[in-house]
């Protein structure tokens, strides 16, 4: 009975240094993963900001370009009118 006890401590040791050689070959694939995960989380965050600048950018462009519309839709606008104020009085003076 006792050499059995003593094939189950080697044993025990054994799948122990097994498990320590598998722990350190685990631990250097998750330390791989783990850095390629920050790398990843880096470009994810860069990624983000670049498309926030790209949005503020596009988002001024397109005020300026309302303006712009907005200015030309009253400038156009006026000169209607003044067109149909001409229109209307030179038809009054040639009916007559």
């Amino acid at each position: 009975m006792i050499e059995v006890g003593r094939e189950n401590i080697e044993v025990a040791h054994h799948l122990n240094r097994a498990g320590q050689h598998a722990a350190r070959h685990d631990s250097r694939f998750e330390q791989v993963i783990e850095i390629f995960e920050a790398v990843v989380l880096a470009l994810v965050a860069v990624a983000t900001a670049w498309s926030g600048y790209q949005a503020a950018r596009w988002d001024n462009h397109r005020a300026e370009l309302y303006g712009e519309a907005s200015s030309l839709r009253i400038s156009a606008e006026g000169l209607a009118t003044s067109w149909r104020n001409s229109s209307s009085a030179d038809s009054a003076t040639n009916t007559g």
